[in-house]
């Protein structure tokens, strides 16, 4: 298949290039750096979907499957590995994955029987910059974006003229993909992104990024997936997929959360002490609004508003949040709304909880905190427990506090609208 590299401006977005595949290449004149850009144009691979030998991607950094320093000078300090790409942007594209004779090859993005067939962009680079891309009916990932590894100083060398500019990816847009945007990229930044269409996830994020302004819907899995720690995530809006957000790495933040319905979780916190921050999600499942089985999870000023209730009077009721697991949880300031939605649970806790801070106000509903889930004593030591209600007609919980009916340790206080509850 034959590649076109690509170092000049295109000024037309409707300009329509086809080609196997469109590399950037490592230096922008042949020779000096920064690397060549991609700039304003739509790209269409003639070598994609169907093809007997599949395009790995449409647009490509070159030697992006090969290991490159992060610095310039890495290369003369680690003999064996490709010199570094400086500065690689991609400004004002749209890459279309489906071209018109091919629609019919393109199974809807749902389906799981699609198969993985190829990437829209990938890219691995020092300095990215991508700004205002557009990616649609890619049967694999929209945009695949990576550091080179910076764990060695051998790799790295002194730095040079381009050496050091922090990755930037603003203005991102995925319709109708298997997976959205893979950002493998520690300390960069990542801005207004939108996902609609997916499969497995809308983005994914590994460490040490600030991500602002995400929006996702209309996907199978996952809207947002985090692997990797101390990520600092905010105005966030994952809505109507499998799950809203998976957290499985540790030591991040995430603020400013909105969603609508998700099928099954709004938030799944896998990981361990990852903080949430000022955040308003519903709960149509009895899988738990937000479910926490990592340890050391924090809850800072929030409402969770159970929607729905069962019209079956066998059907297991929505609960608002599940704690899969019972330790050092901090939960500050949290409204779970049930309403006139009289099966409703506020929060429930599955697992014996110890040093514990839980502050939380319920509202009407059948049971606001479950502390003796399954029958089951679920206090163990250290906590500090305050439960609150309205007083008004309709906003009382039917039982606030479901209290363990077994005797619990004496380090344990617990609060019901200001009154200590007394161990039997």
């Amino acid at each position: 298949m034959t590649q076109s590299y690509i170092a000049t401006r295109e000024r037309n977005l409707w300009d329509r290039r086809t080609a196997a595949q469109f590399v950037i290449p490592r230096y922008y004149n042949g020779v000096d750096y920064p690397s060549g850009n991609l700039f304003t144009g739509t790209y269409v691979s003639d070598g994609n979907t169907g093809a007997a030998t599949p395009t790995t991607a449409i647009v490509a950094t070159e030697d992006y499957d090969q290991d490159i320093t992060l610095w310039q000078g890495g290369s003369q300090t680690n003999p064996g590995w490709q010199p570094a790409l400086i500065w690689p942007e991609v400004h004002d594209v749209k890459i279309v994955g489906v071209n018109a004779p091919m629609q019919e090859k393109f199974i809807t993005y749902y389906n799981p029987d699609v198969p993985y067939d190829h990437d829209g962009i990938v890219m691995k680079g020092s300095g990215m910059y991508v700004d205002n891309l557009y990616v649609y009916g890619i049967q694999g990932t929209g945009g695949r974006f990576v550091s080179p590894d910076e764990t060695d100083d051998d790799r790295d060398g002194d730095a040079m003229e381009f050496d050091g500019r922090r990755s930037v990816f603003t203005k991102l847009n995925g319709i109708n993909v298997l997976q959205g945007f893979d950002f493998d990229t520690p300390g960069a930044a990542i801005d207004m992104i939108y996902v609609a269409g997916f499969r497995e996830y809308a983005v994914r994020i590994s460490g040490g990024v600030q991500l602002t302004n995400l929006h996702t819907w209309g996907g199978q899995k996952i809207g947002l997936e985090v692997t990797g720690d101390y990520n600092h995530c905010t105005h966030l809006y994952p809505e109507n997929s499998g799950t809203g957000m998976k957290i499985s790495g540790d030591y991040n933040t995430f603020s400013k959360i909105y969603s609508l319905s998700n099928w099954t979780n709004c938030v799944v916190i896998e990981g361990d002490w990852n903080s949430i921050l000022d955040f308003e999600l519903p709960s149509g499942s009895s899988a738990g609004s937000i479910l926490i089985s990592g340890v050391g999870a924090k809850l800072i000023n929030g409402a969770v508003n159970v929607t729905d209730t069962p019209d079956d009077p066998y059907e297991v009721p929505d609960v608002g949040i599940i704690l899969d697991e019972g330790e050092s949880h901090y939960i500050q300031g949290v409204t779970l709304g049930m309403y006139q939605r009289t099966k409703a649970i506020g929060m429930e806790a599955r697992d014996t909880l110890n040093s514990c801070v839980i502050d939380i106000i319920v509202v009407g509903g059948d049971v606001g905190l479950d502390l003796n889930y399954g029958n089951i004593n679920r206090l163990g030591v250290n906590n500090r427990i305050h439960v609150r209600h309205p007083s008004s007609a309709g906003q009382v919980p039917a039982t606030p506090i479901n209290l363990p009916t077994t005797s619990w340790h004496s380090s344990n206080e617990i609060y019901l609208n200001g009154t200590p509850q007394v161990s039997p």
